[in-house]
């Protein structure tokens, strides 16, 4: 459809309805600046194309699971109403162009899509990498045009990597294959290429939550074909669902507010330190005589730990113990949010942070001791909440933002509370985003 009628679009109620689906009724005037901007910058990068696509993908959360994914665990993961807006065209020249609002120009040639050392850990890297893997599938790909704006925030743990990925590969799926790509293969193709061109060893959590959306549990004891339950707001869940507005779930409804927020250290630079957690999980596996901690029991493990102690450090045997019991955690607290038992749900959330303090130990780099401001926020929001609300880790740690779960009455004392240490900037009010990935116009 061409841009005219996009601009269009954007004026009629059905559009605001998908906004408001999208984002909450008070954020759709925002929202609506956001797309209506986003058309005015591609008018004026590419005004020779005229037909258009237009296509939303969100961030994520992690809810429950931390570091359990690389070893074939549960997680329970969210999107959230923060996402990329991509506008893109199909152009003549195999050339795959990206413009943004704060980032250099991207541009990849489809006749190159080997890995390139120079690339690693950029945008180029990715995007040379969705095509690549795409192409290998046996999926058309060709060149396109495409200004990229994002309120997703950078190097905090809500995955703008995963979700630049997904929107990538979104893009070239409506562009060449008439959006025939599931989901789930879109989160496989971008994690592809974060580990293969970007050069990082992640798992698949951070991808599916961005292409699937909403809450789901996710069980990666088959890393190839991953289950995928969806929590739903009758207070039941549904497998593989994507679409449609019966699955929207909010802790609103629940009486609380879900905050993020920034301690103003960024996860940027800390693969090795992510790495050693996967290493370390898959050693005590391996001397368990296992690839991966889902093939053990706490009780084998519990009942090895002498020997295992005589061949692997003590960290890994604590990171171990951190990923049974937060396996356990996991289906607890889906069981919680199905039921609406929020106490137990916030309970749950508790013992996972303490848990990734503990025994994951994946707060904030040990060489950086001095400087632990994701400690600071756990001793704030434990001060502010204790009995009452809850608070833990977001993502992968080593600093990055704190997850806090407030009753709806706390709001305004959180927030003058946090404030005062990390500045108001560093707040953010957010909300569960009802679905993935998806096709605007």
């Amino acid at each position: 459809m061409n841009r005219s009628a996009f601009r269009s679009l954007l004026s009629e109620k059905s559009l605001q309805n998908r906004l408001a689906f999208l984002y909450g009724q008070d954020a759709t005037d925002h929202n609506y600046f956001r797309y209506s901007n986003a058309l005015s910058q591609f008018e004026r990068c590419f005004p020779e194309d005229e037909d258009i696509i237009v296509i939303s993908t969100p961030g994520r959360t992690e809810i429950g699971g931390n570091h359990t994914d690389h070893n074939a665990g549960l997680v329970l993961a969210a999107s959230l109403d923060l996402d990329m807006i991509g506008i893109a065209a199909i152009n003549n020249h195999n050339i795959m162009r990206i413009y943004s609002d704060h980032h250099d120009p991207v541009e990849v040639e489809t006749s190159n899509l080997h890995p390139n050392a120079e690339e690693r850990h950029t945008s180029k890297a990715l995007l040379r990498g969705v095509a690549a893997r795409m192409q290998q599938l046996g999926y058309r790909i060709g060149g396109f045009d495409c200004w990229l704006t994002s309120n997703i925030w950078q190097g905090v743990g809500i995955s703008s990597s995963a979700a630049f990925e997904v929107e990538m590969c979104s893009i070239l799926n409506h562009l060449y294959n008439e959006g025939e790509i599931d989901h789930i293969t879109i989160a496989k193709i971008a994690q592809y290429a974060e580990n293969h061109f970007f050069e990082k060893p992640c798992g698949l959590m951070d991808q599916l939550a961005c292409a699937v959306g909403g809450i789901i549990l996710i069980d990666f004891e088959n890393p190839e074909n991953p289950k995928i339950t969806k929590i739903i707001s009758n207070g039941g869940s549904k497998n593989n669902e994507i679409d449609g507005t019966w699955n929207i779930f909010g802790f609103e409804k629940l009486d609380h507010t879900l905050f993020l927020i920034e301690t103003g250290t960024s996860h940027t630079g800390l693969t090795d330190e992510y790495a050693a957690v996967e290493r370390e999980m898959k050693q005590v596996a391996n001397v368990l005589g296992k690839s991966l901690l889902r093939q053990c029991s706490k009780e084998q493990f519990l009942g090895q730990l002498f020997n295992l102690r005589e061949q692997i450090c003590d960290r890994a045997l604590l990171r171990a113990y951190h990923y049974f019991n937060e396996n356990e955690r996991v289906l607890a607290q889906f069981n919680a949010l199905k039921a609406g038992d929020m106490c137990r749900f916030k309970e749950l959330v508790i013992e996972s942070g303490r848990s990734s303090y503990m025994y994951c130990q994946n707060i904030y780099p040990n060489k950086e001791w001095h400087t632990q401001p994701l400690s600071l926020a756990f001793m704030l929001a434990e001060n502010i909440l204790r009995e009452v609300g809850a608070w833990r880790l977001q993502g992968g740690g080593f600093g990055g933002m704190l997850q806090a779960y407030v009753p709806i009455n706390l709001v305004k004392d959180f927030e003058n509370g946090m404030s005062m240490l990390f500045g108001d900037h560093a707040m953010h009010r957010v909300r569960i985003r009802p679905i993935g990935t998806t096709r605007i116009f």
